[in-house]
C-alpha cells in the first residue's frame, strides 16, 4: 500500500488542546482549539488547504468533534456544557442540547445516525435521539455520585 502524507501549517494557530476530525469522505478536516477563538470549528479542504467554512456557536473550548457515518452532520461538545449538532452546509448549529450537569467532554454518533452519545464531568454517559434532540437515556455508573469523568466513547464494530 502506498500512502500519501499531506501536511499544512495553520498560520497564527496557538493551542495546547487541538481537536480534529476528518469528514466522512476524508476530503475535509474539522479542527478546533485555537486559543484566540476557542469556540469555533474550522473546516479545511485537505488537498487545497483552503478554509471552506467556520462554524460558530460554542462560548468556550470545544472538547470533541464526531462526524456522522452518512456524512450529513457532525456533533461538537464543549466546556460550555453544550452539545451542538451541525449541518455541513450551515455555519450555525441546527440543534443545541444540554444533556449534562457539567462540561461535556466526548461524543459519538451511533452507526445508524439515530443517536448521539455524550460523556461529561457529571459522571454520566447520555444517549439523545438525534431527530427529536431529546435525552433518551442517561447512564450513571454504579459508583458514588460525581465519581469521575466520562472521557472516552467507542463504537464496537460488528463483523460477520
Amino acid at each position: 500500500m502506498n500512502f500519501e502524507v499531506l501536511s499544512f501549517t495553520l498560520s497564527d494557530w496557538k493551542s495546547s488542546r487541538t481537536v480534529l476530525q476528518p469528514t466522512h469522505n476524508h476530503q475535509h478536516l474539522l479542527i478546533s482549539g485555537n486559543e484566540s477563538s476557542a469556540g469555533l470549528v474550522y473546516m479545511y479542504h485537505i488537498a487545497s488547504q483552503l478554509l471552506i467554512r467556520t462554524f460558530a456557536g460554542h462560548e468556550e473550548r470545544v472538547t470533541s468533534i464526531s462526524v456522522s457515518c452518512n456524512g450529513q452532520f457532525f456533533v461538537t461538545t464543549s466546556v460550555d456544557c453544550t452539545v451542538r449538532i451541525w449541518n455541513f452546509l450551515q455555519s450555525e448549529a441546527v440543534h443545541v442540547l444540554k444533556p449534562h450537569r457539567g462540561r461535556v467532554v466526548c461524543s459519538l454518533v451511533s452507526s445508524d445516525c439515530n443517536y448521539v452519545i455524550t460523556g461529561g464531568t457529571d459522571s454520566c454517559a447520555n444517549v439523545s435521539v438525534f431527530e427529536l434532540c431529546v435525552l433518551f437515556h442517561s447512564m450513571l455508573p454504579k459508583l458514588t455520585p460525581n465519581s469521575g469523568v466520562v472521557k472516552f466513547l467507542d463504537k464496537e464494530t460488528e463483523t460477520n
